[in-house]
Formats: structure tokens, sequence, C-alpha cells
């Protein structure tokens, strides 16, 4: 029975000690200033703008924290995206090879704000992979200047991707689209073969949004599914008062002129109220 014991002792301080060495071994590698030259110039090659970071904070089960993040708007002034954590949950084996495997990320508080500009042109069409383009070329020494596609440094292959509290504004300085402000969760699956012009997604979502037309006050519950072809939706509207239920698809969404289908119900409708 003591033999036992002693067994079962030296195995648990192996333990403790192994944990602990993993803990050390976990922090010197992914330090912060490694993880912010791993994360910083491949977003903003991929996306064209400037990307801050506050604070990354690293833990051996807990994942990489990473806080006050901020996507810049062109002019590189305003916030176009921020987000107040950033979490990442990574595979601890492959880790000790060297390589950083994400499997989880949770965003939470994310915010945007969507701008419309006179010209009738939105922030997000400027987007270097929404646009076709890797950002900046890189040159040899991979400074801007030459053509290849932005990669990522590490392997992601994400299953529970989740969105919580975001809030999404919209301005429009033409005028044409009424001001909103919406917010949602989500949670989304993805994979990419290390390239974002090769990332693969779906997911559901859930948002409310309100918003204001001259005199005229909306809101809306809505709830669906998508990935990168198509989204589904379901949709609960009251517009002027009146109760509006909504039904479709929409296909390719992120080209200029999307397709759409959609079914609308309601009891009652006042048409001319609404015209």
């Amino acid at each position: 029975m003591k033999t036992l014991v002693k067994i079962l002792a030296v195995l648990v301080a192996l333990a403790v000690v192994l944990v602990i060495g993993l803990s050390i071994f976990v922090r010197s590698y992914l330090t912060e200033d490694r993880l912010k030259a791993l994360i910083v110039p491949p977003a903003e090659k991929a996306l064209g703008r400037t990307v801050e970071i506050g604070r990354i904070k690293v833990g051996l089960f807990s994942g990489i924290e990473l806080r006050d993040m901020a996507v810049k708007e062109a002019d590189g002034r305003a916030d176009f995206i921020r987000l107040k954590e950033f979490v990442l949950k990574y595979d601890l084996w492959p880790l000790l090879r060297g390589r950083l495997v994400v499997n989880k990320i949770l965003l939470v508080k994310p915010y945007a704000r969507i701008l419309r500009d006179k010209e009738g042109r939105f922030n997000f069409e400027s987007l270097a992979f929404l646009a076709g383009e890797a950002g900046p070329k890189a040159g040899p020494s991979g400074s801007p200047g030459g053509g290849a596609p932005a990669a990522l440094p590490v392997a992601l292959t994400a299953h529970q991707v989740e969105v919580k509290d975001a809030v999404v504004e919209l301005e429009d300085e033409t005028g044409e689209i009424p001001p909103a402000r919406a917010t949602a969760n989500i949670r989304v699956s993805l994979a990419t073969l290390g390239h974002l012009s090769r990332l693969s997604y779906s997911g559901r979502y859930a948002l409310s949004a309100q918003g204001t037309y001259g005199t005229v006050a909306a809101s809306m519950s809505s709830h669906g599914t998508f990935d990168q072809e198509k989204v589904d939706y379901k949709a609960d509207c009251v517009l002027a008062g009146q109760k509006i239920h909504l039904s479709g698809s929409v296909w390719d969404y992120l080209e200029k002129v999307p397709s759409v289908r959609l079914v609308a119900r309601s009891e009652r409708l006042d048409l001319d109220r609404l015209l």
C-alpha cells in the first residue's frame, strides 16, 4: 500500500512539473511581441487597413486573449471595427512542435461602423480581400511591393466560432438609407487552407435592429443560417406600428448585385400609410 502511495505521489509530482514546464514553454514561445508579429502583418495585408492590438495574454489552457483590438478606416484614424476581447483556443500538441493550430475563436462585444459616403461607396468596399487583392503588394523583403496572396502562418480550423453582443451601426451620407443600429449573436464554423482567399464558412445568427426614416420608426428581430454563398432568414418587423413577417434567401450577398428571394406576410397592411 505504501509503495502504491509513493508511486501515485511521484506521478502527481511529475504531472505538476509537466504542467509548469508546459506553461513556461507556452509563455516563452508565444510572447506578446511574437504574437503581434504573427497576427498584425498578415491581417493588415489581407484587409489593407491598419490593425491595432492593445494587450495579449497567453495561458496554457485558457488560450490566447487579445484585448482592445481595432481595424482602422482607410484613412487610418477612426475605427472601422473594434472589439473588447478576442480569444483563440489552440491545440497544445502541435504547439509543442512549433505550430500554432487554432480550433476555437470567441469575439466579445465587437463593434462595426458601416458608412456610405456622399458618392455612394461603402467603407468596406475598399477592404483588400473583398476587392480581390491581398492588400499592398509585397517586395522581395516582404515590404509593400510584391504580389503574393496573404498567407496565414497558422493552421485554422474553428468549429466553434462565437460572436457575443456584436453591435453594427449604419450611416449613409447620401440620406438614401436611414440610420440604423443592430445587435447580434453569431455562431460560425470555418476553415481555411492557409489563405484568406480560400476561406469557407457556415453558421447561424440572431439579431435585432432599430432605425428611423423621417418620423417613421422601425424595428426587426431576425434569425437564420448562412454560408459563403447564401443567407436564409426569417424576420419579424414592426414598421410604423404595422407588423410584417419576412422570410427568404439572399445569394451572392458579397457581390455588388446579390440575388434576393423575399416573402412578406401581414394580417393587415396599410400601404398608403407606409408610402
